[in-house]
């Protein structure tokens, strides 16, 4: 008799090392009835919550250099849908913001975990439904979270050698914010509402965003992708990565691209232009490599007209 297949279940991630990510916890715990898991091999912690069938993981290193949580998951009985990482967000300015995106490393450099030229698994509809998650808790709560801004930020750091999509879910950036009861209570009702989500939707992260147009990869503009944003508050697309203007130069290959579209789990169908975002030398690297693909290439302002957002439904 053939033995009932596990069915597989998301995994929230939190790090002792991270302040924010500890903040993002404890309100996480207060949210919803989280039993001790057992066996716990591997991680600090592991708590299950039977209301929304999911995991929540307390590890000792730093979240972007959690490589081995596929080995913790499997030792422990778990057979992770998805990352869902609760974690900081560290910038020079010290701006409190709202934020999540993937991870990745376009180029050579590897300093903030993950491997050169390796990119994560990612699902278009996880980061899209996350983002606009965390654009309705500002709608909801304009008083208390003023003074956040909300960005997807362009696929940064590690972890790039997991096995299920993973998306950050963060709060920056200053140990001031990281501590803030009304920020990290902003991204903890984020993940419990992404996690509720994905419990509606069968478990399947096809079934997130049945609306979708379909899933891009974006190319251009900043580290803080306004533009993307945009694209993804007024239209039916996701992207699965986002490759900034610094990092489109001589050493961008058509190799990382091939995995980028590997990775993603809903296939790839555009290739997404910030036009303003990129410079002449911009356009002269990176339009040859996207010849040689047969994935059609996109402005984003075609795909506001082509997918909008039908506000009155």
């Amino acid at each position: 008799m053939e033995t009932e297949k596990q069915i597989k279940l998301p995994v929230v991630v939190s790090s002792v090392e991270d302040i924010a990510s500890t903040s993002i916890k404890e309100k996480l715990l207060g949210l919803a009835t989280w039993s001790p898991h057992e066996p716990c091999d591997g991680p600090l912690e592991i708590s299950f919550s039977e209301e929304h069938q999911a995991y929540l993981v307390t590890i000792q290193e730093g979240l972007v250099n959690s490589d081995r949580l596929d080995e913790y998951c499997a030792r422990s009985g778990i057979d992770p849908l998805c990352y869902i990482y609760a974690s900081r967000h560290r910038s020079a300015t010290g701006q409190p913001a709202l934020l999540c995106h993937v991870t990745g490393n376009w180029g050579d450099e590897a300093d903030l975990g993950g491997s050169p030229r390796e990119v994560c698994r990612s699902s278009g509809a996880l980061l899209r439904t996350a983002y606009l998650l965390l654009l309705d808790q500002k709608q909801q709560n304009p008083a208390e979270l003023e003074k956040f801004t909300l960005n997807m930020e362009v696929t940064h750091h590690g972890p790039t050698n997991l096995e299920s999509p993973l998306v950050f879910v963060e709060l920056g950036s200053s140990e001031e914010n990281w501590r803030d009861p009304a920020g990290s209570l902003a991204v903890a009702t984020v993940i419990m509402e992404l996690l509720a989500k994905i419990r509606d939707a069968n478990f399947d992260l096809g079934l997130l965003a049945s609306d979708l147009g379909g899933v891009g990869i974006g190319f251009g503009g900043p580290h803080y992708a306004a533009t993307f944003d945009r694209v993804m508050a007024t239209s039916r697309v996701a992207f699965s990565h986002v490759i900034p203007k610094h990092q489109i130069d001589a050493s961008l290959t058509k190799e990382v691209i091939e995995r980028a579209i590997a990775s993603t789990v809903e296939g790839v169908s555009w290739f997404v232009l910030d036009w303003k975002g990129l410079n002449a030398d911009n356009k002269d690297v990176l339009m040859p490599i996207l010849a040689q693909f047969s994935i059609p290439v996109k402005r984003t302002k075609e795909l506001e007209k082509e997918f909008p957002v039908d506000f009155s439904a």
